[in-house]
């Protein structure tokens, strides 16, 4: 069994990937507080998030022992309890860092080449990932790897983290039957 360090909280900034929205605390008609969101949560059970289940950040929480579920801040029924053990917000960073955050894991662009929607655009009905994006991702990725550490040398008593997201979602479309997907580069019902 894997050694996890103990953590205190999981503060969660990103894009959609890691915080796919919930405005169950905005006066809107759009809402993700029905079916078919949340068919794939804990209970089945729509949350007003606008996926169909639990985001990696929840997995990563879980995993540390910290919670099921990563709140969004903004969210009027936060407890206290939920708040020091982490949430979601749509932006930050300076901020947080003068809070004393001090342990900070920034994860690098996925095949962006490879979102059904872009191959769709590019493409069509052929299922094949556009390189040229893929390409780029890959330069963003490895010029975030080397500036990092300049930034963790920028800030006092810190540590920061790169986590790949390219080529474990890279394997997971290329080998689509060994994660028991279908059909990855299709997007889902």
């Amino acid at each position: 069994m894997v050694n996890i360090p103990k953590f205190s909280s999981i503060l969660v900034f990103g894009d959609s990937l890691v915080d796919t929205g919930n405005n169950n605390h905005i006066n809107t008609l759009a809402k993700a507080d029905h079916f078919p969101y949340g068919r794939d949560f804990p209970g089945h059970v729509a949350t007003g998030r606008v996926s169909n289940g639990k985001l990696v950040p929840d997995f990563l929480a879980s995993i540390l022992n910290l919670k099921d579920i990563v709140p969004p801040y903004l969210d009027p029924n936060l407890s206290d309890e939920q708040l020091l053990t982490g949430v979601s917000f749509a932006s930050a960073g300076q901020d947080i860092y003068d809070l004393g955050c001090r342990k900070f894991g920034v994860g690098g662009l996925g095949p962006t080449g490879c979102i059904p929607y872009q191959i769709t655009i590019k493409f069509g009905l052929i299922r094949k990932c556009v390189d040229y994006e893929n390409f780029y991702c890959q330069q963003y990725n490895q010029k975030l790897m080397k500036r990092l550490p300049q930034i963790q040398a920028s800030l006092a008593r810190n540590k920061i983290v790169y986590t790949d997201l390219y080529y474990p979602v890279l394997n997971l479309l290329n080998q689509p039957e060994k994660y028991e997907i279908s059909s990855p580069k299709f997007a889902s019902e």
